[in-house]
């Protein structure tokens, strides 16, 4: 028999998630990537740091070239305006 896992309140109140807004899959913003989309909700999730590109990259899953497109994709959206720091 396949158990199914449910989810309790202290799993969640224990756990860490990050937060996808719906707006994001609505009018002019279906047209995002789902990289974007993720990328946008990793920025939004802690905006007092400062990310290296190739570690966003690890974080998304994705190489450099394919999170530059994210990060433009995103500038054109008017969803972030920041330069984000080249790693040195």
């Amino acid at each position: 028999m396949n158990q199914r896992v449910r989810y309790t309140v202290n799993d969640v109140a224990n756990n860490r998630f990050y937060q996808m807004p719906k707006f994001l899959f609505e009018g002019e913003f279906e047209a995002l990537s789902n990289n974007a989309r993720v990328l946008y909700s990793l920025l939004r999730d802690r905006p007092d740091l400062i990310y290296a590109k190739n570690n966003l990259a690890n974080m998304v899953g994705v190489s450099l070239l394919v999170l530059n497109k994210a990060i433009e994709q995103l500038k054109d959206f008017g969803l972030i305006d920041d330069e984000l720091k080249e790693d040195r």
